[in-house]
């Protein structure tokens, strides 16, 4: 199927093991456009097929189907591997390429949850990722079977600390009309997966969205801080005479890294939660009713944090002359005189940087550098925390109902 042009879109990964119904469920959702393209054929190789479904004029779901699991430890891991590799490349791009919804199918005639499935759910919903559980093969919408496995699998799950999916998102499907003694099963359960999917995409503003961000705002700063941190080595092999230059030399050099570092850091926030805004804003305005909104300076920040590399000699240097000062009234009169307490101010801090061991130095600065990135750190910390309260206030039941309908 082409793809739409000028639409909005949300991304849907159906996993699974084989045989539990991922390809009939793919052919129930998709209708009879994916049947006139002669597409169906269970996916057997290592690989991840791409299919295009138009949810209404103005959005499409690019739904993705792997291949499924055979029993065999070595497959399971090639398995696992395909399914985090793939979420990972999509989360590494644009909030409209990410994969807001994954799609676990199991059948519901299952005797019990294999421990390979809930080590999936559990690090799929640990990241953030809005799992969808269809239970295939179901007789109802209340078939006891059914509802024993979805038990099972919070169970499961509680188990292991993780919050399971609420009831909405374990969807009882049956993919396939089917003739049963008691009469016949139609299929049902389509238009619950789309509700599912809709209610993700919106879930995602509230809980991916800014877990991803903080996730590469913390990457990020961890790298940035280790390459800042080997900055003081440089100074290791200079000889005391000519510390001072160096030291000024360093500071300008250090300087210059740290607003590099305080603006990479802010541009990488604001243009995650920039992406995010212009992506739902532009869903909201195809539903009117939606009416989502969030404004620049509600997740914008610039932070003007600058280093100062003599900070801690400076300071050591002003209380020693205000202990010397207090002890020694004679100096009293000498110390008022500005100009002459800057020069032995200054006087002191030269002697002190070539007479100290240079380990010693070094040791200051990073601790002058730790400090400071600290808080950097903090300040980021707190704008975070503010977008994400921000956002844990959304009613998203007002934001995803009316595109349901």
């Amino acid at each position: 199927m082409s793809e739409g042009i000028n639409k909005d879109s949300t991304n849907v990964l159906i996993i699974g093991k084989s045989g539990v119904g991922k390809s009939s469920l793919l052919n129930y959702m998709f209708g009879r456009e994916l049947q006139k393209v002669g597409v169906g054929a269970p996916v057997t190789k290592m690989e991840v097929k791409k299919f295009v479904y138009k949810y209404d004029d103005h959005f499409e779901m690019h739904i993705y189907d792997t291949w499924g699991l055979e029993p065999s430890a070595q497959k399971a891991e090639e398995w696992k591997n395909t399914i985090f590799k793939e979420i990972e490349r999509h989360d590494a791009e644009k909030i409209s390429d990410w994969f807001n919804t994954i799609i676990f199918c199991m059948n519901s005639k299952s005797a019990r949850v294999e421990d390979f499935e809930i080590d999936i759910m559990e690090e799929l919903l640990r990241e953030k990722n809005h799992v969808t559980i269809a239970l295939t093969h179901c007789n109802s919408k209340s078939d006891p079977d059914g509802i024993v496995l979805r038990e099972s699998v919070k169970e499961e799950l509680a188990k292991r600390g993780v919050e399971p999916p609420d009831d909405r998102n374990f969807v009882f499907v049956s993919n396939v009309r089917k003739k049963l003694l008691g009469g016949t099963v139609e299929q049902f359960g389509k238009e619950e997966i789309f509700i599912s999917i809709i209610r993700n995409v919106w879930a995602s503003l509230k809980s991916k969205v800014p877990y991803q961000t903080r996730r590469k705002f913390e990457n990020s700063f961890a790298l940035k801080k280790a390459e800042l941190l080997k900055k003081p080595d440089s100074l290791k092999w200079i000889v005391p005479f000519m510390r001072k230059n160096r030291i000024k030399v360093l500071e300008r050099e250090i300087n210059k890294n740290c607003d590099a570092f305080v603006n990479e850091l802010v541009s990488e926030i604001n243009e995650m939660y920039s992406d995010a805004v212009e992506y739902y804003t532009a869903i909201s305005r195809k539903y009117a009713m939606i009416g989502f909104q969030m404004d620049a300076e509600d997740y914008r920040t610039s932070a003007v944090i600058h280093f100062d590399a003599m900070h801690t000699i400076r300071q050591q240097v002003n209380a020693d002359l205000e202990l010397l000062t207090k002890r020694i009234l004679f100096f009293d009169d000498a110390f008022n005189n500005t100009e002459l307490r800057v020069k032995l101010r200054d006087s002191i801090i030269n002697f002190r940087i070539l007479m100290r061991d240079g380990k010693k130095i070094r040791e200051d600065l990073r601790r002058e550098l730790e400090r400071y990135m600290d808080s950097v750190y903090r300040y980021l910390d707190e704008h975070l925390k503010r977008i994400e309260k921000s956002l844990e206030s959304l009613e998203i039941e007002d934001l995803y109902m009316f595109q349901t309908t």
